[in-house]
């Protein structure tokens, strides 16, 4: 390995190896509130999907396959089995469903456009035009399978479940809805 001698400013050959990660400033660990896709937030959480090496298209990563159906309106997950949070709780499909009312629901969110402008999930307004809770297009239809409505089909869905506004977090551990 060539390493520059901070001395002498010249590259120099060692024998150890070592790892220097450069990331930005944190503002939060929330993924309600996380804006501009942080890199330090993406060695914390997961989401169904990723951008492996940022190429495309998008490879599973919670998400073991998915299918599309209704012309890219709706969108089924099968989430792999036996992945565990922190505490050792497995992530279920409830799990996701839970995360993403809270970026739709929480007062502290910054990211339900996410989910209303740019990916459009159905949803269900009142007479005031607020959201009404609990009435997103997203359903644990089992533990591990998760289905998506999107009131209309978005060409770039899948790329966009890869941000990290879309990670799951375990219920009660970074607030409630």
């Amino acid at each position: 390995m060539k390493v520059l001698d901070e001395e002498d400013e010249e590259e120099t050959d060692v024998d150890r190896a070592y790892l220097r990660m450069v990331v930005d400033s944190v503002s939060s660990m929330d993924p309600v509130v996380i804006q501009l896709d942080s890199v330090g937030e993406y060695n914390i959480y997961e989401r169904l999907v990723e951008h492996v090496h940022g190429s495309l298209p998008v490879e599973g990563v919670l998400a073991e396959d998915w299918s599309i159906e209704e012309n890219g309106r709706i969108y089924e997950f099968d989430l792999k089995e036996g992945v565990q949070f922190h505490d050792g709780r497995e992530v279920t499909a409830d799990d996701f469903v839970y995360s993403w009312r809270r970026m739709a629901e929480s007062p502290d969110t910054r990211n339900a456009d996410d989910l209303f402008d740019t990916f459009e999930i159905e949803q269900e307004r009142d007479d005031d035009g607020e959201l009404v809770p609990d009435s997103l297009g997203v359903e644990a239809v089992d533990n591990y399978t998760l289905r998506v409505e999107l009131t209309r089909s978005f060409y770039m869905a899948l790329d966009q479940l890869a941000s990290i506004s879309f990670a799951v977090t375990p219920e009660g551990v970074v607030g409630d809805i």
